[in-house]
Formats: C-alpha cells, structure tokens, sequence
C-alpha cells in the first residue's frame, strides 16, 4: 500500500508494507502486556509512607482552576512546601 502526503510544493510518498505493519503491531501489544503484567501488583495498593500528607492535605500543589496560571502555582507550590 502506498499513502502520499501532498501539498502545494511537496510530496510525501510512504511505501507501507503489511508484514511491516502487522510486526509493528504485535511488538506494540506484546509491550502492553508485559508493561501491564509488570504493575498489575500495584493498581489496587494505598497511599504509602508521606504521599497523603505531602499530596492529598497540601493545598500549595492543588490546582484550582484548569488555566495556565492554576498549573503554574500548582508547580511552584511544590518547590515553596518542601518539607
């Protein structure tokens, strides 16, 4: 299968091969497997050791609002509240 890109003064020609595509595939899935038989063991766990304190009670790295600014304070609250 061939795909070309085009625009005004370029194109983009890409060869695809399907055994290509079908290795590339099974490479991605065989990865996914592996990465979730790895953390399987850690979804269903609790906060640990300084997580809920320094996480879930620190208002300094709670992002109030979804803007720029309400990202920014949230990471620079996590510089000023070192503990």
């Amino acid at each position: 299968m061939q795909t070309a890109i085009q625009d005004r003064d370029f194109t983009l020609s890409i060869n695809w091969k399907l055994r290509d595509a079908r290795r590339h595939v099974v490479s991605s899935l065989l990865l996914f497997v592996i990465l979730i038989l790895v953390y399987m063991n850690s979804f269903n766990c609790s906060w640990h050791f300084d997580d809920y304190i320094n996480i879930v009670e620190n208002p300094g790295i709670q992002i109030k609002n979804l803007s720029w600014q309400g990202i920014e304070n949230g990471l620079h609250g996590i510089a000023g509240t070192a503990r």
